[in-house]
């Protein structure tokens, strides 16, 4: 059933992007779909295809930003709206690194701790990857403005746990507030 989810999107993008009108107005949720079918099929992101396909999508009104619980994703809607395209596929991608990290699963003690420390450290290493993507495409996919970004804080030289201890102890790098923080309710972050 997913894979015939998965053509079905596929065959839907060819009809959005071979249209004549190619200016016309898409939903968020169409444009969330553009973006996932442009991801599977480039060839720095097509290896997050399963992922991208794994779980439900949705697009929610009233939404902060966007969240993963590890397998679902939310938008939201208005969030959605704001971003470039390039910026949306950021979005996403930065959405199913957090799958691909199981990083919710795997720091489940520490989100105990202090939650929103751990999902500022997970986003800054995830974060640094999507900037690293960015200029290996020329901007194809960009970090959307606002997303939690220290070139120092990067995956080669920290860990998830250590980075989170750091910014503990030293809450002089964590990031000013911002609308959301990418954290959704019910447990999900993003």
């Amino acid at each position: 059933m997913r894979l015939g989810i998965y053509a079905l999107s596929i065959t839907l993008h060819s009809k959005l992007i071979n249209r004549e009108d190619r200016d016309m107005e898409l939903t968020e949720e169409q444009r969330i779909l553009r973006a996932n079918v442009d991801l599977s099929n480039h060839f720095e992101t097509m290896e997050y295809c399963g992922l991208i396909a794994l779980g439900k999508c949705e697009v929610l009104d009233g939404y902060p930003t966007a969240s993963t619980d590890g397998i679902n994703v939310k938008y939201g809607r208005e969030f959605v709206a704001k971003l470039s395209d390039p910026e949306l596929r950021g979005l996403i991608l930065h959405e199913n690194l957090h799958k691909a990290r199981q990083d919710f699963h795997l720091y489940a003690k520490l989100a105990k701790i202090d939650h929103r420390t751990l999902n500022i450290a997970m986003d800054y290493l995830i974060n640094w990857s999507i900037v690293e993507l960015s200029k290996k495409t020329n901007g194809w996919i960009t970090l959307p403005k606002g997303g939690f970004y220290k070139p120092e804080f990067n995956p080669e030289n920290w860990t998830t746990e250590r980075l989170f201890r750091h910014l503990l102890d030293n809450p002089d790098d964590m990031p000013e507030s911002q609308e959301g923080d990418g954290d959704g309710d019910g447990g999900d972050k993003g």
